[in-house]
């Protein structure tokens, strides 16, 4: 009995030393530049809707790359230019400029990616996310209420910042 306690004690002191979301890819582009990228993380979902991101950073700049599902069709996805509104718990709205939009593997998924703005990634990393609201340039905007992972890219922040840092 003791020694399954010690065990269980062990498990737990190990799992709280690391981070499940804490997995950071190096990824080399075709220029020679290095970019650091979290894995994929479900943000939000609903028996219709779900959102997948991601963090990127070339250590000057930090991206947000969100696969929505379902998509839009070409080639209405390709006039996706907006930018992104993210709703903070501190109560303030932010904006995320649109930085790229493309199919990915054989048109079977589609990716929007953002640009953060550097003054304010100390707010992303302190809040949790209240909210997204994508304009994808149709009538109706997709407003995302997000409470499974409300901390995801405040988890990511400090996980792609901690990786920079070795």
């Amino acid at each position: 009995m003791i020694k399954n306690i010690g065990i269980l004690l062990f498990c737990l002191i190990f799992s709280l030393g690391s981070d499940a979301q804490c997995k950071i890819t190096q990824i080399k582009n075709a220029d020679g530049s290095m970019f650091l990228s979290t894995e994929n993380n479900l943000m939000y979902q609903t028996s219709k809707k779900k959102l997948v991101e991601r963090l990127a950073t070339d250590n000057e700049n930090y991206f947000l790359e969100i696969l929505p599902i379902p998509f839009l069709p070409k080639p209405a996805g390709s006039k996706v230019k907006n930018d992104l509104t993210v709703k903070l718990s501190n109560q303030k709205s932010y904006t995320l400029k649109h930085f790229d939009s493309r199919y990915l593997d054989k048109d079977s998924s589609f990716s929007i990616l953002y640009l953060f703005n550097s003054k304010d990634i100390p707010d992303f990393k302190q809040y949790k996310i209240s909210s997204i609201v994508l304009n994808d340039g149709t009538a109706e905007n997709a407003t995302y209420k997000l409470v499974l992972h409300p901390d995801a890219i405040q988890k990511q922040l400090t996980c792609i910042n901690n990786m920079s840092k070795k």
